[in-house]
């Protein structure tokens, strides 16, 4: 129900960081037996900030305004106190959390599931678009205590009659800001206007004045606590580079790091559990100690797994990003991003699995050529800088072979550049060097790109996906009565990161 006591867009949000008493234990925050158990179980020892200020308000059923990024514990600062509350309903569902994304979604009701699993009758579905709609109608339909949800699949199962909200007590707005910037604003108000009888809490990392708005029309006196995130200061304390690696190469690349590094205890992200479980696989017929974690495994395979890395049986530990969310092992030195994440909230989640109790810890992260502008979109979000670095030069004794990778090799439009040492000296002419690689490898016209001609030397770019036997087809090429001698020209990254100067191939520069 809007607020009308105030035309003041920010009525009721304080500009200052709540102080007070902060406790540092999760029963001293008034959290039963049966949480803090779950709490011990899921790993968390002692509540983070957000946590310590937040819980008290959520159990007080106080309206609540919380301004934290991502990876600081908020999910369970609310989640934690609502499985509490809610424990026991007859009638639900008695909350709704709204995200922006389906990952998020499907992150944050995994979240709920585990901190409840020992929560008799406690039930959490997660509705979002892109999925078929049926098994989400089915799990409503058998009853559920909180619906995590993006707004377009609330609203539908809303106008379909399978989601009613009367017996909403809590609604959780989450990264409200992203919601923002997605469009969703409006149809946050239309589900909000549909739950008269709720306390709100919303979670934004910033604060713009179009959130400060909507909380002052759909919150009462809501409480405003600002913490600082724990990700900025994981983010300084971390050694951050990325090696430039093609896919074709990231085994061996991973192989060379931990057999350089020797680190004690490593985390290896992937973006999809197809990755988790290759990768996992890959590192083990080479002779590695490796566990596996990912969204399909059951709880008690994820313990076993857990317990085994913190106790270093196994010292490598390849998940996936809703895997490993919550995780805290103290003693894990190095974290590598095989796959870069495309959300720059991720890339400072998965670091902070480093990092801890005051040790100074490494994140490797590897990109391809036409992900670069991934790496400088986290760089921009998080206001930090990461350095290229290189490995050693592929050996015989390497546990992986290393093989010549033309996506590596491409530009980011999927290029690779063939040089010949044919030039205006020799007669040469752009159309000369047109007309010999076409003869020469039987390409099409499409597959062959710019051509740049010099008074010693030509190159001409051809596209990744033909370029191995069209340079061994130019190897056999003559002109003017000789052989031609052709070679690969590594692409210049100079133009992809105006920051750099030079970077060299992957296996071109001194040891890291």
């Amino acid at each position: 129900m809007p607020n009308d006591e105030s035309n003041d867009d920010n009525a009721g949000v304080s500009d200052a960081p709540l102080e007070g008493l902060v406790r540092d234990t999760f029963d001293a925050l008034g959290l039963d037996e049966a949480m803090t158990q779950a709490c011990e179980r899921m790993g968390y020892t002692t509540p983070t900030d957000i946590q310590q200020r937040t819980i008290p308000l959520v159990l007080g059923n106080q309206d609540l305004i919380g301004q934290a990024k991502t990876g600081t514990g908020k999910t369970a600062a609310f989640a934690l106190p609502l499985i509490q509350t809610l424990a026991g309903i007859k009638e639900g569902p008695a909350a709704i959390v709204m995200v922006p994304t389906r990952e998020l979604a499907v992150q944050v009701a995994g979240e709920f599931e585990r901190i409840a699993q020992d929560v008799p009758g406690f039930k959490v579905v997660a509705v979002y678009g892109g999925a078929s709609i049926g098994p989400q109608i089915d799990k409503l339909a058998r009853g559920v205590a909180v619906v995590v949800g993006t707004p377009g699949r609330v609203m539908d199962l809303m106008r379909r009659g399978n989601l009613t909200l009367d017996h909403i007590s809590t609604a959780v707005l989450d990264e409200a800001d992203r919601m923002l910037d997605m469009g969703f604003i409006g149809d946050i108000e239309w589900i909000l206007e549909k739950t008269p009888k709720r306390r709100t809490m919303l979670w934004s990392a910033t604060m713009p004045d179009e959130i400060r708005a909507l909380a002052n029309r759909y919150m009462r006196d809501p409480v405003y606590i600002r913490v600082s995130a724990d990700d900025d200061m994981t983010v300084e304390s971390t050694e951050q580079i990325y090696l430039r690696v093609g896919r074709r190469n990231k085994i061996w690349a991973l192989s060379k790091l931990l057999d350089e590094d020797k680190p004690d205890l490593t985390i290896v992200f992937c973006n999809t559990k197809v990755a988790v479980d290759m990768v996992a696989r890959r590192l083990r017929e080479v002779g590695y100690s490796v566990g596996e974690l990912h969204g399909d495994l059951r709880q008690t395979k994820r313990e076993r797994v857990l317990d085994k890395f913190r106790e270093s049986q196994v010292r490598i530990l390849v998940a996936s990003d809703v895997a490993a969310r919550g995780l805290d092992i103290e003693d894990t030195s190095l974290v590598v991003n095989y796959d870069i994440p495309e959300d720059p909230e991720s890339y400072v989640h998965r670091i902070g699995r480093t990092s801890r109790m005051g040790r100074k810890g490494k994140a490797v992260t590897f990109v391809t050529i036409q992900e670069m502008h991934y790496l400088e979109a986290i760089e921009r979000w998080a206001n930090t800088s990461i350095e290229l670095a290189t490995l050693q030069e592929p050996t015989r004794e390497d546990r992986v072979r290393y093989m010549v990778d033309y996506d590596e090799l491409a530009n980011r439009y999927g290029m690779v550049t063939v040089e010949l040492d044919m030039g205006t000296d020799d007669g040469a002419k752009m159309l000369d060097v047109l007309e010999l690689v076409r003869r020469q490898t039987r390409l099409p016209e499409n597959l062959i790109g710019h051509i740049e001609i010099e008074t010693k030397r030509s190159t001409v770019e051809i596209d990744k996906g033909s370029a191995h036997g069209a340079l061994l087809d130019l190897k056999r090429s003559r002109w003017g009565g000789r052989k031609i001698w052709v070679d690969i020209v590594e692409p210049d990254l100079a133009a992809e990161r105006d920051s750099r100067e030079e970077i060299p191939s992957i296996y071109q520069m001194p040891s890291i």
